[in-house]
C-alpha cells in the first residue's frame, strides 16, 4: 500500500504535472501539425493530377522521351520552325504543322511567342534536335 501512495505523490506533484501538461501540448501541436501538412499535400496533388489530366493525361514531363518531347523557353520562331531553349542551354527545333495541336492554360487556344515556357511531344525528324510537333502546351507566357 505504500507505494501506491509513493506513485500517487509522484505523479500528482506539481513539477511533474506541468511537464505532463507541456507534452500533452506539444503532442497534440504536432497531430494539428500533421493534419495540415497532410491537408496541404492532398490539395496540391489533387491540383496536380487536375491540371495534368487535362493538358497530357497520365503523362508527366519526366516520363517524355527526350527524342519524342522537349521542355523549354520559345527563344524564336521561323515559320513553321519554333526553336526551344531547354534547362540545360541546349537547343531543339520544333516543327509546327496543320495539324499540331497547340494548347494553353485551362484548354485555351494561345498563339505561341517568344519567351513563352512550352512542352512539345511529337515524333523525332531524320536530322538530329529536330522534331515533328503533335502537342504544344503552352506552360506560362511571357514575363
Amino acid at each position: 500500500m505504500k507505494w501506491r501512495h509513493q506513485t500517487r505523490a509522484w505523479y500528482t506533484s506539481t513539477p511533474y504535472a506541468v511537464a505532463f501538461v507541456i507534452v500533452g501540448e506539444v503532442l497534440v501541436g504536432l497531430l494539428i501539425f500533421h493534419a495540415g501538412v497532410a491537408y496541404g499535400e492532398r490539395r496540391v496533388l489533387a491540383r496536380m493530377s487536375e491540371d495534368s489530366q487535362h493538358e497530357f493525361g497520365f503523362f508527366s514531363h519526366s516520363y517524355i522521351p527526350s527524342t519524342h518531347g522537349a521542355v523549354g523557353i520559345i527563344s524564336s520562331i521561323s515559320s513553321p520552325v519554333v526553336v526551344l531553349t531547354m534547362r540545360d542551354g541546349s537547343v531543339r527545333r520544333v516543327t509546327v504543322s496543320s495539324s499540331t495541336m497547340i494548347r494553353g492554360p485551362k484548354g485555351s487556344q494561345p498563339e505561341l511567342s517568344v519567351g513563352q515556357s512550352v512542352t512539345a511531344l511529337g515524333d523525332p525528324d531524320d536530322v538530329q534536335n529536330n522534331m515533328n510537333a503533335r502537342v504544344i502546351q503552352v506552360l506560362s507566357t511571357k514575363k
